[in-house]
């Protein structure tokens, strides 16, 4: 009787561990599907034309040919995946592979990857994304507070390669470059950016270049009324200042 007393106890016990795993288990499923269910990544085939891939076939180095994988983001939310990459011969064979990261790539932003395969004079190659996940753009960090000393007039992005130049136009108030420096220093940009800014002593001058930003270069007119100039990217900076104007003065700059 006591034996039959303890195995009962004995597979009681057991039903309630069985019971416990088993909500423990639907427990766990009920938060995968929430977390894929939230809308924070989708599906590729839902989103292949705003990734654009393209190849540029370059040289041969050491018994290997060079190819550029470019992954250009045309959506607009932020995209991580994987790519494989397979690189064929005109006949079908096979000359290589290799799988691209692409990580936090921001809206209009454009980044590369270099792969390495057997030469052949008319490679053909193709792409199959492994993984892909689209995100919700982070606000831009370098939004104008209230409190900035300096007004904002004009803002612009252009299409870049890795680096992607926006440029600010900013109202000279004072000519108290010490303070403009610092000011500009302090700003945060979101990662992949060639930032430039200019100051301007009137605000009708505040306005685009028909050149690449990156040239930063304006026509007499709008130089007259250009009083300092500062790039920033990837940890490297330099602030450009003038007594007068950025035509008839000569630079000065700082850079620490």
């Amino acid at each position: 009787m006591q034996i039959k007393c303890m195995l009962a106890i004995k597979h009681f016990l057991s039903l309630i561990l069985f019971l416990a795993l088993l909500l423990l288990a639907s427990g766990s499923t009920d938060e995968t599907n929430d977390s894929n269910g939230s809308g924070d990544c989708n599906e590729i085939s839902a989103n292949a034309d705003t990734i654009e891939v393209t190849f540029d076939t370059q040289d041969v180095f050491n018994g290997k040919q060079k190819t550029v994988v470019w992954t250009q983001n045309n959506s607009k939310n932020v995209f991580n995946g994987d790519l494989s990459v397979i690189a064929k011969e005109y006949d079908g064979s096979m000359l290589g592979s290799d799988v691209v990261f692409v990580e936090k790539l921001q809206p209009g932003q454009k980044t590369y990857a270099i792969i390495w395969h057997e030469p052949s004079n008319l490679p053909s190659y193709k792409q199959k994304w492994l993984s892909a996940c689209f995100k919700a753009a982070s606000p831009r960090a370098n939004i104008q507070p209230e409190n900035a000393p300096y007004k904002l007039l004009k803002q612009k992005q252009e299409q870049g390669g890795t680096l992607v130049p926006q440029i600010e136009f900013y109202l000279a108030t004072d000519r108290n470059y010490d303070r403009m420096y610092k000011f500009l220093k302090s700003k945060q940009f979101n990662e992949g950016i060639f930032y430039h800014a200019v100051f301007v002593d009137n605000a009708k001058y505040a306005e685009f270049s028909k050149y690449p930003i990156s040239a930063m270069y304006f026509e007499e007119t709008q130089s007259k009324h250009i009083v300092a100039t500062y790039w920033y990217a990837n940890g490297n900076r330099e602030f450009t200042y003038y007594e007068k104007n950025s035509w008839e003065s000569r630079p000065k700059t700082r850079n620490e």
